[in-house]
């Protein structure tokens, strides 16, 4: 078993334990996609040549999830599709309780400007924040499958990362089953966070060496749905609070 495969029966493993709910909703836009169980868990659509899925299956597909086991469905995690994977992903979240967790409500790059100012950051997805924040850095890498101007590919990002003091990671690594590899490379001591929608906000994943997992919390079901199916992007979203977990 990879690191990867690791991660995936790791989060798995991490809802065996709690109470089974069936997914009453599966709606699907043109960045995320949500499912409803016992709350509701995202994911964004990636495509496996970058940026946003093109390829969406047709709805009858997922629809036939919804009245499902969300437990039986998280196991689409173990996918190599794409779409089917963050099926799996976001049911995994749709489970968890975070009324109990504690939550730190804090912007992720907000923690990114206090943990790497005037210090070499890398940031692993091109992020809507980060042109605005990239002065209070000795060197910020963006690393991106597709790179944008000012980014750099994933080869040249797999050699700066064990230079890097401070490394944040989209969570659809979790996904594209990319993660472990990038933990590995980075430099050891160095602060890791996962962020984005699609983070699933479970302390297992600092076994794997991550230092924070910065993610959301839907608050408002009906205004989240909306806004998917609408094809609006993360930032759009009303209905949603954005938190922070420490190891």
């Amino acid at each position: 078993m990879d690191g990867n495969d690791e991660i995936a029966y790791a989060l798995l493993e991490s809802i065996k334990k709690l109470d089974d709910h069936s997914i009453g909703n599966i709606v699907v836009g043109s960045h995320l996609m949500a499912v409803e169980s016992r709350q509701v868990g995202l994911a964004s659509l990636i495509d496996p040549s970058g940026g946003h899925l093109k390829d969406i299956p047709p709805e009858n597909a997922w629809k036939a999830f919804e009245g499902k086991s969300a437990k039986r469905v998280a196991n689409q995690l173990l996918e190599d599709n794409r779409f089917y994977s963050g099926v799996g992903l976001a049911s995994i979240t749709s489970l968890y309780d975070y009324e109990k967790y504690d939550f730190i409500k804090v912007k992720a790059q907000d923690i990114l400007v206090e943990k790497g100012r005037g210090k070499e950051v890398a940031v692993i997805g091109h992020f809507p924040f980060v042109d605005r924040i990239r002065k209070e850095f000795k060197k910020l890498w963006v690393i991106e499958l597709k790179p944008r101007d000012g980014d750099v590919d994933t080869t040249t990002g797999f050699e700066v990362l064990p230079g890097c003091d401070v490394v944040a990671i989209t969570a659809t690594t979790i996904i594209n089953k990319t993660l472990a590899g990038i933990l590995s490379a980075c430099k050891p001591g160095s602060f890791r966070i996962l962020l984005g929608p699609s983070t699933p906000m479970n302390p297992v994943l600092f076994d794997f060496g991550l230092t924070m997992l910065a993610g959301s919390m839907v608050k408002d079901r009906e205004k989240v749905f909306c806004g998917i199916s609408r094809g609006e992007a993360f930032r759009g979203l009303q209905g949603i609070d954005t938190v922070c977990l420490k190891r």
